[in-house]
């Protein structure tokens, strides 16, 4: 059984694997033994919310020595709280009991296992015995590396502007999460809030020159004040 959890914060993924890398030696030797692995993911954990508050759907790797030897089809989210699971039947164990089989899975913002991966992760190396196997975890890392905030140019004293903010991937890709929660740290007496302080972009108004700094959060994971993706920025109004 392998159990999906998520922490936010991470690099990107690496390359994910295809079909075409695997080997036929290990997916059809038919003189090895078999056993059989099963990857439980709870969708999400009603009090922590583990998952990505965003993804829809998770593909599952088993790979030995780079190649992958097993494939899940697209595991969907379902509707409220759930365990979802999937069984690896028919998988090679591992020769001399070695350690030298692990998971891999991505998270996706859409129903087809397509968009830009919002969290990937992979499990430590054990070995596949024959028989069901004992559990196997995966923590899976969220690829934001990132909080862009785009703020325009000559900002002057009474002036309206929007402030817009984009979490990316170590690619700079931009990655799906949940609107954003904005905050003024820093010169209260420099900027205001006009409507909404929350969402993709927000808007401000300057009330006297000088500079502020304003913050934007989103989505906080577990109840871990570590886990909040944020981004800070400076902003300079001028006379």
């Amino acid at each position: 059984m392998v159990t999906l959890a998520w922490l936010l914060w991470g690099c990107s993924s690496s390359k994910l694997p295809t079909l075409s890398e695997q080997s036929p030696e290990l997916m059809n030797s038919e003189n090895s033994e078999k056993g059989t692995v099963v990857v439980r993911i709870y969708w999400p954990e009603v009090k922590t919310r583990m998952m990505p508050d965003l993804a829809k759907s998770i593909r599952v790797w088993m790979r030995r020595y780079g190649i992958i030897i097993a494939e899940s089809p697209i595991l969907t989210r379902p509707s409220g709280s759930a365990t979802v699971e999937y069984r690896f039947t028919g998988v090679p164990i591992s020769v001399g009991g070695r350690k030298d089989t692990y998971v891999i899975a991505a998270a996706y913002p859409n129903t087809d296992g397509t968009g830009v991966i919002l969290a990937y992760g992979s499990s430590p190396e054990f070995a596949v015995r024959s028989g069901v196997n004992p559990v196997q975890s995966v923590r899976l890392v969220s690829t934001v590396a990132k909080i862009q905030i785009i703020v325009p140019e000559n900002i002057r004293v009474g002036s309206t502007f929007n402030v817009q903010a984009i979490a990316l991937n170590a690619k700079d890709e931009q990655v799906p999460v949940p609107p954003f929660n904005w905050s003024i740290i820093l010169g209260r007496d420099v900027l205001e809030f006009v409507g909404s302080t929350t969402g993709q972009q927000v808007t401000l108004r300057a009330l006297k020159a000088g500079t502020a700094r304003i913050r934007a959060v989103t989505e906080q994971q577990s109840g871990n004040p570590e886990s909040i993706a944020s981004g800070e920025v400076d902003i300079e109004v001028k006379p």
